[in-house]
């Protein structure tokens, strides 16, 4: 007779081969007093070796809303000491842009909109790293100007990135201005200070961001937009004898993938074309001290049943040099979205990952010439971090997904899913690190995250996370990478 507790002692096996216990699983304690039941919205947790931070908005019973930042003590052992700050937003309409973390201490961003003029005035404000309390003079960051009454100025957000050395802080934002995308940046230096801005306009038709904007060690910003290029013939003229884009044709079109460098008044695009004629339709890009590098999945040639997958050193006006790595492996679909990634380390090496229905996986010299390169049934690329010169990333998973993976068998619908951590071996084979091991007894869904926070432990070894309910709760596993 088939024993009941086969299938749990398999599960159990499984989860011990395929990776080593990182380490004790804390549960920090973050009970405030007369805290609301559930959070109406967050933002963070970010972290540093010390210290949790955390913005929160709730809703008490007839008090509205109220904003809150949390301080958690992360050096105490297994009980975290914790402490709510009123943030003290003016007055007039308010929309909190973005918050985060640099050089150790949180930072919020948020503008002031005056809907008579249709103007919002940015301000980034600091606070201290132990108390949440303002920290100095908030930065103004100039006036955001909307040119149309029909823009929603609560769903302008900021990407908030930093460079590989840490050395400087993107804010970034995409609007569709007049038809036409339009990005925003903001690079601060190590002090906060402002180092350049600029809006450019990136000459599509609407987009689509597959990948994130990034900030190099020199303060360049590069990233790749997928969008409707605007030709001239795409225009024409309205009734007060303005140039409008025609939204009708526009739609028939396909998206381009166009990769962009821009630092202050200097402003760099390639449509992605090599000098052979072949042509991206996808990528990603990134810059390290040996120039500037895009990486990405080409057209496909006529009659054939995979597309190529390409790495291109780039000059400084963004023209293609050389394709110093390439390989075969993207399957050919009609859908012209790869998913792709490309990262950099502290010492120049990088990751290219490509994903439609496998995740491929290919690794990088800092000169751009290829180490090794993979193919598993991940499927839609995770987020990529570096610690140093080692590279992972993180996703939700369950043991049938990593034994599916590990038999390079499709993955199914799981629902016992918790964070793991994904590596590469010297030969590109995936390694999985559970982060909260699944023999150890916790609460029933206590660590089921949809999108768990790796970042942190990029940014403090640690991984620190709400729990799965959303609650002033956190959760801390300290990390041996």
């Amino acid at each position: 007779m088939k024993s009941r507790y086969l299938p749990l002692l398999l599960a159990l096996l499984c989860a011990q081969a395929y990776a080593q216990t990182p380490g004790p699983v804390n549960t920090l304690a973050a009970t405030l007093a007369n805290a609301p039941s559930a959070l109406d919205n967050y933002y963070g947790p970010y972290c540093t070796a010390t210290h949790a931070y955390a913005l929160v908005n709730t809703r008490k019973d007839g008090k509205g809303r109220e904003d809150m930042g949390l301080v958690y003590d992360l050096s105490g052992g297994t009980t975290a000491k914790v402490q709510a700050v009123s943030i003290p937003w003016q007055k007039n309409r308010n929309n909190l842009s973005a918050f985060g973390v640099f050089q150790g201490q949180p930072f919020v961003v948020y503008d002031q909109y005056d809907m008579g003029t249709n103007i919002s005035q940015l301000t980034l404000q600091r606070y201290a790293s132990k108390s949440f309390e303002a920290d100095g003079e908030p930065v103004s960051m100039g006036d955001l100007v909307f040119h149309e009454k029909s823009v929603f100025v609560d769903q302008v957000k900021f990407e908030v990135a930093q460079s590989p050395d840490g050395s400087k802080l993107l804010l970034s934002t995409v609007l569709n201005i007049k038809h036409e995308a339009t990005v925003l940046c903001w690079v601060f230096d190590e002090r906060f200070e402002l180092a350049w801005s600029g809006s450019y306009g990136l000459g599509t038709f609407g987009y689509e961001m597959f990948n994130e904007v990034k900030v190099a060690d020199t303060g360049d910003v590069l990233f790749a937009s997928l969008g409707i290029v605007l030709t001239d013939d795409l225009y024409s003229l309205d009734k007060a004898g303005e140039k409008k884009v025609n939204v009708l044709a526009a739609n028939t079109r396909h998206r381009d993938v166009l990769f962009h460098r821009f630092r202050g008044g200097t402003e760099q695009h390639w449509n992605g074309k090599l000098p052979d004629g072949r042509q991206l339709i996808d990528g990603s890009m990134t810059m390290n001290a040996n120039g500037v590098f895009a990486a990405g999945v080409l057209e496909a040639e006529k009659g054939a049943s995979e597309r190529n997958w390409v790495v291109v050193e780039l000059d400084e006006a963004l023209h293609p040099v050389a394709v110093v790595a390439e390989g075969p492996g993207a399957k050919e679909t009609r859908d012209r979205n790869y998913d792709t990634r490309l990262q950099v380390a502290s010492d120049g090496s990088m990751l290219f990952l490509y994903a439609h229905e496998r995740l491929g996986s290919v690794a990088l010299h800092p000169d751009g010439v290829m180490k090794w390169t993979s193919s598993s049934t991940l499927g839609r690329t995770p987020d990529v971090y570096s610690t140093g010169t080692e590279f992972f990333a993180g996703k939700a998973l369950s043991v049938k997904d990593m034994d599916d993976i590990a038999a390079d068998r499709s993955l199914g619908e799981n629902y016992d899913q918790r964070p793991v951590l994904i590596r590469w071996d010297g030969a590109g084979k995936v390694n999985f690190t559970p982060v909260i091991p699944f023999a150890h007894p916790v609460k029933k869904g206590a660590y089921y995250v949809k999108r768990p926070q790796f970042h942190n432990v990029q940014a403090c070894g640690q991984y620190v996370d709400w729990d799965n309910e959303r609650r002033p709760t956190l959760y801390q596993v300290a990390m041996d990478l």
